[in-house]
């Protein structure tokens, strides 16, 4: 990928659609404080995202509202001219149609307009825009199963309800972070690969994300493997091919649970919250996109993290030779250890 398209794919266009009904007071505000607050963000940990911002206000005055017609209007009335496109909705109804809900409504037949699912997703599929919901109620859940037939796939996250506007604007701001970090990454995981993808086509596990930890107690336990690189004596070592052969590594079987979603993603890789049942701990179990090659991923990402421990002991060494009292802490070397033990899920 060339760096005229690595440039291209960090301008971002971030439309939000919000339900501005009584219900949504509180989610209203969040989302006005959020907005700016998220550029300044954004500006301070990702200086080279360019994010320019639209919002698009809906309602109605039974409970379902003009979600679909809100859709629309984002889709063909925004100026849609960067290269990575975002519509981030936010809404605790669904749509008109008792496809949607068993709601009362107005339009029980459908949108007075006769706009649909199919046709307003397709629109955005044609125009290469990403989708992301934040779900508020479970008001939304069959019009979730209803989208996501009609869309193939889009992005979906949980913005559980919350009486404490600075915890709730919190949640925005990360909701909001997390969103266009995400779409920037597909769009570069989509731009990096050979084959003719498109972000409708990335399979579902890879774009459905729930940041809540699950229910331990309601998930199988499963058996898996824990591969480990011996940590190196020495620099010479680090510089041997031998020691970081395959045949080379420790292996131990261990016994584990795992979120049936993953709570965050990249360009390269998922991460799910997980469950070590040998030593009853939480840990997060990283997944690969790179089908065949992804043990490859594993390896590599288990190499680096012991190389990086290895040096992170002998710096710390050193300063204590040497009273220096700037030191890594021991919860980022554990940190490092941890993260340089490549796991494979048998």
């Amino acid at each position: 990928m060339t760096i005229n398209k690595i440039q291209l794919i960090l301008n971002v266009d971030l439309c939000f659609i919000l339900d501005c009904t009584s219900s949504m007071e509180p989610y209203i505000e969040a989302s006005k404080d959020c907005i700016l607050k998220v550029t300044a963000y954004l500006k301070k940990t990702n200086p080279s995202i360019s994010i320019r911002i639209s919002v698009i206000a809906i309602g109605s005055s039974d409970i379902p509202e003009d979600m679909l017609g809100g859709l629309d209007a984002a889709v063909s009335k925004m100026p849609w001219s960067h290269h990575t496109r975002v519509i981030l909705h936010i809404g605790d109804a669904p749509p008109h149609k008792h496809l949607y809900s068993s709601l009362n409504d107005d339009y029980p037949d459908g949108d007075p307009n006769g706009l649909t699912a199919r046709r307003v997703f397709h629109k955005m599929k044609t125009k290469k825009i990403m989708y992301s919901f934040r779900k508020i109620t479970e008001y939304t859940l069959q019009m979730i199963n209803v989208f996501q037939h009609n869309s193939e796939k889009f992005l979906m996250f949980d913005v559980a309800l919350d009486n404490n506007p600075e915890t709730l604007l919190q949640k925005f701001i990360k909701a909001v972070t997390s969103t266009v970090i995400s779409s920037v990454s597909l769009n570069s995981k989509i731009a990096s690969t050979k084959n003719s993808l498109s972000i409708y086509s990335i399979n579902e596990s890879k774009l459905k994300v729930n940041p809540r930890e699950p229910n331990w107690a309601d998930l199988p336990i499963l058996n898996g493997l824990i591969l480990e690189y011996y940590l190196p004596i020495n620099v010479n070592e680090i510089k041997d091919p031998e020691h970081f052969r395959k045949s080379q590594m420790n292996s131990n079987t261990f016994y584990f649970k795992i979120a049936p979603y993953s709570f965050d993603r990249s360009a390269q890789h998922s991460a799910f919250f997980s469950f070590d049942m040998n030593r009853t701990e939480k840990m997060v179990l990283k997944k690969y996109y790179n089908g065949d090659n992804s043990i490859s991923c594993h390896y590599e990402s288990s190499e680096i993290s012991t190389i990086a421990y290895f040096l992170a002991k002998k710096f710390n060494s050193a300063c204590e030779k040497n009273n220096i009292k700037k030191k890594i802490s021991s919860f980022i070397l554990e940190l490092i250890w941890k993260i340089s033990l490549g796991t494979t899920i048998l």
